[in-house]
Parts: structure tokens; C-alpha cells; sequence
């Protein structure tokens, strides 16, 4: 029997003053659903827009049509406006409510009291607007009270976010629903299998938006390390390099405490290594690489962004780690193709499959990368010690590399025009 969709139920609300962003962020949502389509969930994303007409007081028709009480992720927005009364009160009685927004976040509320659900999500625009004159008085009081509401001592206490810029809000929300929608649907998927993934030594699955949870893990995962760190990378860039690495610090630190950093990275003199430097750019010239002058490829990968800033600035960064900890960092370059990049630390894995699909494709899609994390005490942890191994030991040391690399470089080019002549 085929698996049956699951939907995940996401409200957006906001008063009139917002509604060009609620808009824009409906949509973004609606496109972030793909992600999820392999695993059989659907995003559902509704505004007050999306109510069927019918006869009454309106904000009951959305309420009604829309079971605003029933959805699983409530998203406010709320800047200068607090909107205008429903006509509506409170079950509770004597309350009256004076917006659209008010209304929709109290049944959200009320039933996130009694159920758990859905999620509320509440964000606060702190920009000034251009003109003083398009702050009301009277609204901009409500919104004050409102967001005092949310206060320890309030009427709703809980977290909100704060934003200034439009784009600010639409990375704020893509990236907290995706986040909710992650913890969802795995959720969803172990109720319908009835099995426990964390059998297989999953600890975290790291999308686009979560990469900022992602690097504090990892640096964790490094700070807790004591023996060795074992990387196999296509620059090496994060954890090497001169300028801007994101783990070089913690790097450091574990050297300092007489770890063993071993690395291996992906010769740029290789078809991976043509592939990462074209991905990203205008492929059109190289869509055919076999047919293109040794010249036009060798530039195609010396004047790339990969090779000259990441790759190049990771040797550098590496050099000079060589010279400080001697003996205690191991760097060999291979021509091997690498699938993913993998970091083993005393504690637990990474794996990060690189795509080397159309990079806008991979962008609209927000599957530009991911990464998981596996326990020490996992199959999967062994599984990649052995990979890393493997890669590893297919290299040559970096100074062996280094000392040859014209003739590597010769040698690579060359296999086109062999390739063009067979």
C-alpha cells in the first residue's frame, strides 16, 4: 500500500501594514514544501487570503474555514498596525477583539493551552517607518500592549523575535518553520515506520537554515575531542584556512592540547576539482569540458573562486599549522572522487553529500547542502572512520604533492586529449 502524505498546517498572520511580506514569505514556504516531498509531507500554507467566501462576520468565516485552532505552526507579524476590531469576543466573554491578528493568535493560543499545538511564532518589526506620520497613535499603542503581553509577567508570556528589514524577517521565519517542520516530519516518519532511527546512531540532520546549529555543534564536538580529528574535504577551507574559517579556533585549541588533525583534500587537478570550480557559474562554455584546449580548462580551475580563495588560502592556513604543530597535522591530496565531506572527531561523525547539481536549482530548491550527525557508538560512525581512512590513505603527502604538481597537472590534462583521440 502506498504511504499516505502527511500535511503540516501553517498559519501566517498579520495586520494590512505586513501583508505584502506575509505574502512573499507564504510563498517562499510553499516552495520549501519540496524539500520535504520525499519524505512524504506536505507544507500547507494559509492566510486569511485563502478563506472560502461565505455568510457572517468574516473573521468567523476565516476562523471557520481555515480551523485557524487546528493548524500546527501559527506565524504573527505585527510592525505599526494592530489592525481593526472583528466584531468578535472572547470565549471567555467580555474580551472584544480588536483585530483580525488578536483573534487568530487567541484560538491559536487557547488551543496551544489545551493541546500543545500548534507552535506559536511571533515576530516584531522594530523598523522605523519614513514617515511619522504613517505611525497611528492608537494602533501603535496596541501593538505596544501586545507586545508587553508577552512579557514573564504577562497575559501570554513567551518568545518572540524582533526585526528590522523585511529580508531579515523572511530569514528569521523560512528559517525557524524549517526547523519545526524538520523536528515534524521526523516525528511523522517514526510514528509511521514504528521504528527508532536513533538505532542507526542519528543524532542531528543540519539543513540550509540550520547551519548555524550545525557550526555550534561542530565546534562542540572538536572543543571535546582529545585524540584525533580526521577530515576529508574538498578545500579544507573551514577548518584551515587563513582568513575566516570557521572552525580553525577550535583547531587550534585541539593542537594545542597535542591532538592529531589528519586531512585529506581533493586535487584540483582532477575532475572533481574541475567540477567544483566550475559549479556556480556560467557553465555554458564548459557544459561540454572534454571538447574544451588543455588552456581553457587549466584557466577554468586556476581562475576559480574555489581554487584562489578556498582552496589556496586552506594550504595556506595548513603551512603555516605545519610549522607551529609539528607532527601533529597530517595534509594529503588525492585525486580520488570524494562524495561527501566527512569530519570524525573522538565523539561523533559528520557527513555532508556534495551536490554537484545546477547551483540555482540547488538554491531554489534549499537543498544547497546538508549534513548529519551519527554517535561515536554507531555503525555509521565506523562506517565513516573507514571512509575517512580510505581516502586518506589514497593520497599522497602534501609535500610530495606540492613538489610534483606540474607533472600532476600534465598528467591531467593530458587524459583529454587522450580521451578526444580514442
Amino acid at each position: 500500500m502506498p504511504r499516505q502524505q502527511a500535511v503540516i498546517r501553517v498559519f501566517l498572520s498579520s495586520p494590512s501594514d505586513l501583508e505584502v511580506h506575509r505574502s512573499a514569505i507564504a510563498d517562499q514556504l510553499r516552495r520549501l514544501s519540496r524539500v520535504f516531498l520525499q519524505r512524504k509531507v506536505a507544507i500547507e500554507v494559509l492566510t486569511g487570503d485563502c478563506a472560502e467566501p461565505g455568510m457572517g462576520r468574516p473573521q468567523g468565516q476565516v476562523n471557520a474555514s481555515l480551523s485557524v485552532a487546528d493548524c500546527d505552526i501559527f506565524i504573527g507579524m505585527i510592525w505599526l498596525r494592530f489592525g481593526t476590531p472583528t466584531g468578535g469576543q472572547h470565549s471567555s466573554g467580555g474580551h472584544l477583539y480588536l483585530s483580525g491578528t488578536e483573534e487568530e493568535f487567541r484560538l491559536a493560543h487557547d488551543a496551544w493551552r489545551d493541546t500543545g499545538r500548534p507552535k506559536i511564532l511571533f515576530y516584531f518589526c522594530n523598523r522605523v517607518p519614513e514617515k511619522l506620520a504613517d505611525i497611528h497613535p492608537e494602533q501603535f499603542a496596541r501593538v505596544t500592549a501586545f507586545k508587553e503581553s508577552f512579557g514573564a509577567a504577562g497575559a501570554n508570556p513567551g518568545l518572540v523575535r524582533n526585526y528590522v528589514i523585511p529580508e531579515e524577517l523572511d530569514t528569521l521565519v523560512v528559517s525557524d518553520v524549517l526547523s519545526q517542520v524538520e523536528s515534524m516530519s521526523s516525528e511523522l516518519a517514526h510514528a509511521r515506520r514504528g521504528i527508532d532511527v536513533s538505532q542507526f546512531g542519528l543524532l542531528d540532520f543540519f539543513v540550509p537554515f540550520k547551519s548555524a546549529e550545525r557550526e555550534l555543534r561542530k565546534r562542540a564536538s572538536i572543543d571535546s575531542s582529545d585524540e584525533s580529528l580526521a577530515i576529508v574535504a574538498h578545500s579544507g577551507f573551514s577548518f584551515l584556512g587563513r582568513i575566516g574559517a570557521r572552525y580553525k579556533p577550535q583547531v587550534v585549541q585541539f593542537l594545542e592540547r597535542g591532538g592529531l588533525v589528519r586531512v585529506a583534500l581533493i586535487s584540483p587537478w582532477s575532475e572533481t576539482g574541475l567540477a567544483l570550480s566550475i559549479s556556480g557559474v556560467d557553465q555554458a562554455s564548459l557544459v561540454n569540458y572534454r571538447a574544451q584546449t588543455r588552456d581553457v580548462l587549466c584557466a577554468a580551475i586556476e581562475q576559480s573562486r574555489w581554487y584562489l580563495v578556498k582552496y589556496r588560502d586552506a594550504i595556506d592556513g595548513y603551512l603555516d599549522l605545519a610549522a607551529r604543530f609539528k607532527g601533529q597535522v597530517d595534509l594529503r591530496v588525492t585525486a580520488s572522487y570524494m562524495p561527501a565531506t566527512v569530519l570524525v572527531t573522538d565523539v561523533d561523525a559528520y557527513i555532508e553529500p556534495y551536490l554537484l547539481a545546477d547551483l540555482p536549482k540547488r538554491i531554489d530548491l534549499m537543498l544547497a547542502s546538508f549534513e548529519a550527525r551519527f554517535a561515536s557508538t554507531s555503525y555509521m560512525y565506523e562506517n565513516l572512520r573507514d571512509y575517512t581512512e580510505y581516502i586518506f590513505s589514497a593520497g599522497v603527502e602534501f609535500a610530495e604533492f606540492a613538489a610534483n604538481e606540474e607533472r600532476t597537472k600534465e598528467q591531467f590534462l593530458r587524459s583529454f586529449s587522450l580521451h578526444e583521440r580514442m
